[in-house]
């Protein structure tokens, strides 16, 4: 399996210097991205529901990924390539006719991603090799749905 096979990542593109924080006595992480075109910044946390003396109506947990240009507008990325089961089992991707939205689910297990940005599905790709007459799968990119911004 490969490092970048399983993962959901919003960051700025190229190779920009990031910085790290907790909002004090919150579970609210601030990304920020220092990028030759500017400054970008991510915020991250997670809803909690009305059970545990949240505000949300949601029945399900929410995990909320803010992007948003400090400086400039400058480009980001996101990349979400979910491993249900621990990548054991596969999955498949159903597009929203918005572009918006994508549903990945297997048998047992689904979840939405939602985003203001139109969405594009990646495909599969599997790295295969033969040796001794055996093929090896060494390398496997799960399907994908990936969107570019500028900010």
């Amino acid at each position: 399996m490969t490092k970048r096979a399983r993962s959901f990542s919003l960051a700025a593109e190229g190779d920009p210097a990031v910085k790290q924080m907790y909002l004090p006595n919150t579970n609210v992480l601030i990304t920020q991205f220092l990028h030759d075109a500017g400054m970008g910044e991510v915020t991250d946390f997670m809803s909690v529901g009305r059970e545990a003396g949240g505000e949300t109506e949601q029945s399900s947990r929410q995990l909320v990924r803010v992007a948003k240009a400090i400086r400039t507008p400058i480009p980001f990325r996101m990349v979400c390539r979910p491993a249900f089961d621990y990548a054991q089992e596969p999955h498949e991707i159903e597009m929203g006719p918005d572009g918006r939205s994508a549903l990945f689910h297997t048998p047992n297990q689904k979840f939405v991603l939602k985003s203001t940005h139109p969405l594009h599905r990646e495909h599969c790709v599997a790295l295969r090799v033969k040796i001794s007459g055996r093929i090896w799968v060494i390398g496997v990119s799960a399907p994908a749905v990936v969107t570019r911004i500028y900010l």
